[in-house]
């Protein structure tokens, strides 16, 4: 009789288990996957940054007081984004660097990025990067 009682138990477990599973898994197939698009865009956005940062184009470009490389790099992102590049200090906005000929048409995120720029005399200068994008 035992063994019964635990047969009984143990199918009923499975059962319920597979009850939850199927309203989990319906649950989450109705949400709308279009509220997971601005999170793929300012991730996009950080890694683009964090980029120019490493590869020393945001400090070149303050170097130089030209916002050329800047939009080289810009060049080279998917065809259906649409970003905006400032790079500001505790002054205020340093340059700005834009793809020419591009209209959002989605919603704006915004992700920022802190660097430290040496300058001629070794001193460490902080400065924020910003990049603005939306899809195309």
């Amino acid at each position: 009789m035992k063994g019964i009682i635990f047969t009984s138990d143990a199918l009923l477990a499975i059962l319920i288990s597979t009850i939850l599973l199927i309203a989990t898994a319906q649950a989450l197939a109705s949400q709308p996957t279009s509220n997971l698009a601005p999170l793929g865009l300012q991730r996009l956005q950080a890694d683009a940054l964090a980029g120019m940062d490493k590869e020393g184009v945001l400090a070149t470009a303050l170097a130089d007081g030209d916002t050329a490389e800047i939009r080289s790099f810009l060049g080279i992102m998917p065809a259906n984004l649409c970003l905006t590049t400032t790079v500001r200090n505790q002054a205020g906005t340093l340059m700005l660097a834009d793809q020419p000929a591009c209209q959002c048409t989605g919603a704006k995120t915004t992700a920022q990025r802190a660097f430290l720029r040496i300058t001629s005399t070794g001193v460490l200068e902080p400065y924020i990067a910003s990049m603005e994008g939306c899809f195309t």
